[in-house]
């Protein structure tokens, strides 16, 4: 009996010692790369005001553009023209335009996780990696102009 109680606490800490030694298997692997357009093809925003713009009819252009990856960090710049009569896109006060409102984002240990942030402003897109290619995404803004929303974006 004293034999299989040191067996089975010498096969625990065993188990234990492995399990700390060993990293976890999100931490190995390297994060996607993520570079390139990303189109915003579907999706409803609500603004501050009451306007409502859905994608892709509310815009001639609603991209974010993905640039200078450096493993899970990279720099975007998210570029959008309303079309007539819509509400254009927003950094505070200030319509977005074509050349954009620049971003910074972070893939997370997951691999799948994605957040992007303004630059100057408070707008969040939490993302979830769908494929290699397609990011569901919920974006807010707190504050006076605010907005909330769901957008999907699809590598160009």
């Amino acid at each position: 009996m004293t034999y299989t109680c040191l067996s089975v606490l010498a096969s625990s800490v065993l188990a234990a010692l492995v399990a700390l030694a060993a990293p976890s298997a999100a931490a190995q692997q390297d994060p996607p790369n993520l570079e390139g357009v990303w189109v915003k093809t579907d999706g409803q925003i609500l603004y501050w005001n009451g306007a409502v713009n859905t994608l892709p009819d509310s815009y001639d252009i609603a991209q974010i553009e993905i640039t200078g990856q450096d493993g899970a960090v990279f720099q975007a710049v998210q570029s959008t023209v309303a079309r007539a009569g819509r509400e254009p896109g927003r950094h505070g006060t200030q319509p977005i335009t074509q050349g954009g409102q620049p971003m910074i984002g972070v893939v997370g240990w997951d691999g799948t996780s994605v957040v992007l942030s303004d630059v100057g402003d408070t707008t969040v897109h939490h993302c979830t990696l769908v494929d290699q290619n397609t990011m569901h995404c919920l974006v807010w803004e707190a504050g006076a102009h605010a907005l909330a929303g769901r957008i999907m974006l699809v590598r160009d």
